[in-house]
């Protein structure tokens, strides 16, 4: 059974800024196309856009690593290296750093046009 069945990327947050969930390679990511709407006054991706991936990304991954209890971000510490700009495709991938039976820690990478690095974040999620 699909883990990730259960949760709605249709609505808030996820639709307005159009993320794409993806299972591609037997790995979950989360994809973007930079729009008009993500950029920053100079014309890049803002970094409020890449923390929302990161740290949803990093939810959906925790569900996937879970049975039945639910993950809440707790914290998010990303360090944003290089830009994209409008009609680039990004991508959030990540790892597990810690899996234990109240938190979760993972490492989240940003990847952008010819799979040029982003944005590394570390997301911290409390298990309930």
């Amino acid at each position: 059974m699909d883990k990730t069945a259960s949760i709605d990327l249709t609505g808030g947050l996820h639709r307005h800024l159009g993320m794409e969930l993806s299972h591609e390679g037997g790995s979950t990511s989360l994809c973007l196309t930079v729009g008009p709407q993500h950029l920053t006054p100079f014309a890049t991706l803002s970094g409020g856009v890449m923390l929302a991936l990161e740290e949803t990304l990093a939810g959906i991954l925790s569900v996937e690593a879970l049975d039945g209890r639910r993950p809440m971000g707790i914290s998010v510490s990303a360090n944003h290296l290089a830009a994209a700009r409008e009609g680039d495709r990004v991508r959030a991938c990540g790892q597990a750093l810690h899996l234990g039976a109240t938190t979760h820690v993972w490492q989240i990478e940003l990847r952008g046009k010819d799979d040029r690095l982003l944005s590394v974040a570390t997301v911290t999620n409390l298990i309930r």
